[in-house]
């Protein structure tokens, strides 16, 4: 054999042992790179809304609770009273109220008073349950469960409540612009 023959056999055969196989071509790899650029933009979009999401339930049921709390406050101190404290009563639930709401109260008072004296009537409010059926910005409507504990000279009696409340929002503060009894109607 010659030396060139040797030098020829003699050199590895690159393309025969699979060598360069291995190794990515560079669009291949810039196609790969991108698509994990776009995966890794798309995630953090993804989590970004999330967190807006989760904020946005975050201050709806928190305006849930507060106007809920609102609205138990006054059915509780609507239903307690007693026939001494008839004018500290009118003052504590007023300021719960909005003007509308005020001018209803203190008219249906100017009777209701009067029979409170008279006959002695003590009542303490208890919250059986409430739930918020609409809430807005400005608005809400609450349904709650009320039972009064009343006693007078006529004796005891226990007392069933279930009223729709509208809340209206004034000034930051949850107030009480009308409720009215809510009556177990039958669906045909």
């Amino acid at each position: 054999m010659t030396k060139d023959h040797e030098n020829v056999s003699a050199e590895p055969d690159n393309s025969a042992r699979g060598e360069g196989q291995g190794r990515l071509s560079t669009a291949l790899r810039r196609t790969i790179a991108l698509v994990l650029v776009f995966l890794l933009v798309a995630s953090a979009a993804g989590v970004g809304v999330l967190i807006y999401l989760r904020g946005q339930l975050d201050s709806e049921l928190g305006e849930r609770a507060d106007v809920a709390g609102a609205a138990e406050r006054f059915v509780v101190q609507f239903n307690t009273y007693d026939p001494e404290s008839v004018d500290s009563y009118v003052e504590s639930v007023n300021p719960m109220l909005t003007t509308k709401a005020k001018t209803k109260f203190e008219s249906a008072m100017k009777e209701i008073i009067s029979l409170i004296q008279e006959s002695k009537l003590r009542s303490e409010g208890k919250l059986l349950a409430s739930g918020v059926a609409h809430v807005d910005t400005d608005d809400a409507i609450v349904l709650v469960a009320v039972d009064a504990a009343a006693d007078s000279i006529a004796g005891p009696v226990q007392r069933h409540f279930r009223w729709e409340i509208d809340m209206r929002k004034i000034d930051g503060d949850w107030l009480v612009d009308d409720f009215n009894a809510v009556t177990g109607q039958v669906l045909p």
